[in-house]
This record gives structure tokens, C-alpha cells and sequence, in this order.
């Protein structure tokens, strides 16, 4: 297209994407305002998906999914301990393919509850370290899960939404070393 020149492309044809329903449950109850939902595409990182919130009664729907194969999660509010999850069928598959128009329905999710790990950082003379990097890492043959925060200005910091399990505390800062928690500076010598 070069200005002024006008193009005209005709009909644009699009089909109609498949529809996913459910409901979304907190483990020990709760509103589950603030949850969010996606269809993610596999394998990961292979194409687009589909995002929507959960209402306030936990239902949800995602519409507009293109044709593929995809894993229903839903996530927990920002700050809670709940834990992320797949939507899993009766066999205990969670990848679930859809065709275009396909409507699905009674895609229930319930989220259970985590932990957290909390602490603060501080230098070898007491002083707390700003914007520290903390990181989790799973013990090994564990299912390998991203956790990571930054302390706040006190040096004080929370990683919520940790599965059960056995990790590894790292705390970093600008300027200094990284170390594990137990005075560790090698994953080999961590506390798990």
C-alpha cells in the first residue's frame, strides 16, 4: 500500500471458534473473583491461546479457540495460595482438542490450596537489601516450577502459591553474591 492509494481486500472470511465452559471452585471455599482462566495451546509456546476471568459464581467462558489441542489452567488471584491448575478428563488427561464450533461444556476446575515462603534478605552486616531477586528451586526429580519474587525496599520478601514439595531458597542483590539459604553459595550445598 503506498498513500493515497486505497485497497480494497474484499470478504474476509473467519470461522467460528470452539467454546469451553466450567466451573471454577477455591478449595475451602471462597469467591473465586479474581481467578483467571486460559486455553494454552500445545505444545507450549506453538501458537496463540484464549484468556478469560472467572465470575464471581466461578463460571467461565473461553470462545474463539482456533482448532488444536490446549490445556484448560486456571490460576489463582495475585497474592492467594492457590495453585495454579489443569483441567484434567476422567482418565486424568489434561490436553484437550477441539474442531471449529465445538462447544464444551462442565470443564470444572478446583484450585487447591499451597503454601508460601517468606524472609527477608540482608546483607553480612544486618542491613536489609532492596529489590532482592528470591528464587525457588525444586529439589531434584521434581517437577520443575518457576517460583521467584522481589523483596521490597525492607528487603522482606513472600513467594506465594508454592506446591508441596522440597526447594531450594537462592536471594540475590545488585552488587552481591547470590546464595542459598543456610549460607549456601552451590545448589549442591543448599538446605532443601
Amino acid at each position: 500500500l503506498t498513500p493515497p492509494q486505497d485497497l480494497d481486500l474484499g470478504t474476509v472470511v473467519v470461522r467460528l471458534g470452539a467454546t469451553v465452559t466450567g466451573t471454577i471452585r477455591l478449595a475451602g471455599g471462597g469467591s473465586p473473583s479474581g481467578v483467571t482462566v486460559r486455553a494454552e495451546l500445545q505444545p507450549i509456546w506453538s501458537g496463540p491461546g484464549v484468556t478469560g476471568v472467572v465470575a464471581s459464581d466461578g463460571s467461565y467462558t473461553l470462545s474463539g479457540i482456533a482448532p488444536g489441542t490446549y490445556q484448560i489452567i486456571a490460576t489463582g488471584p495475585w497474592g492467594t495460595d492457590y495453585l495454579e491448575t489443569r483441567y484434567a478428563d476422567a482418565a486424568g488427561s489434561n490436553d484437550l482438542t477441539v474442531a471449529d464450533g465445538d462447544a464444551l461444556t462442565g470443564l470444572n476446575i478446583t484450585l487447591p490450596i499451597g503454601g508460601s515462603i517468606s524472609g527477608t534478605v540482608t546483607s553480612e552486616a544486618g542491613q536489609p537489601i532492596a529489590n532482592a531477586w528470591v528464587s525457588l528451586t525444586p529439589a531434584a526429580g521434581a517437577t520443575p516450577t518457576p517460583y521467584y519474587t522481589t523483596a521490597d525496599a525492607n528487603g522482606v520478601y513472600t513467594i506465594h502459591a508454592v506446591a508441596p514439595g522440597s526447594y531450594a531458597v537462592r536471594a540475590s542483590g545488585q552488587g552481591f553474591e547470590g546464595e542459598y539459604y543456610h549460607n549456601a553459595f552451590g545448589l549442591w550445598d543448599a538446605t532443601w
